[in-house]
């Protein structure tokens, strides 16, 4: 059974839910300097959040248009493999860094540490991710909207990253 009201409810339970759990971290795991600017930059965050959110349901509302030439199945697999071992590097630099600065001390020294350039490979590849999802979706015909829809997955990668 569908019933039409249960998805933005969903939605909506699903952001308090992310807001419960981030503002208990912030409070009982403390933050590195409380008061009133920190308010102000989660208020910043969560309006960057926020307008992306809208952007993206502005663009992919209503995706019952039908979709332009659909491209072949190995550019999918290609983006997703890509995409995951993007997000796998950069885990596992994250995770790497923070060992690295446990036994070698340093901060400030350490910009082309091993962990250091895996962090940036990644965010290479996520800008990568970026300009190309977002000019390979764009390059077609018709309004914004429908060039980003012909290729949704693609497109929410570029937005996303």
């Amino acid at each position: 059974m569908h019933v039409p009201l249960l998805r933005p409810v969903r939605s909506a339970s699903l952001l308090v839910g992310v807001f419960i759990i981030l503002a208990s971290l912030a409070r009982w795991g403390g933050t590195a300097h409380p008061g009133p600017r920190f308010v102000v930059g989660v208020m910043v965050f969560t309006s960057l959040v926020l307008s992306f959110m809208a952007l993206i349901a502005w663009l992919y509302r209503d995706m019952s248009a039908p979709a332009t030439r659909p491209r072949p199945a190995i550019l999918h697999r290609t983006m997703s493999a890509l995409s995951l071992s993007s997000c796998a590097m950069f885990a596992i630099g994250f995770y790497w860094d923070e060992i690295w600065h446990r036994r070698f001390g340093g901060f400030g020294n350490d910009f082309l540490w091993p962990p250091h350039m895996l962090i940036y490979s990644s965010m290479l590849l996520f800008a990568l991710f970026a300009v190309g999802g977002i000019m390979f979706t764009l390059r077609g015909h018709g309004s914004i909207r429908e060039r980003l829809r012909s290729e949704p997955y693609i497109g929410l990668l570029g937005l996303v990253s």
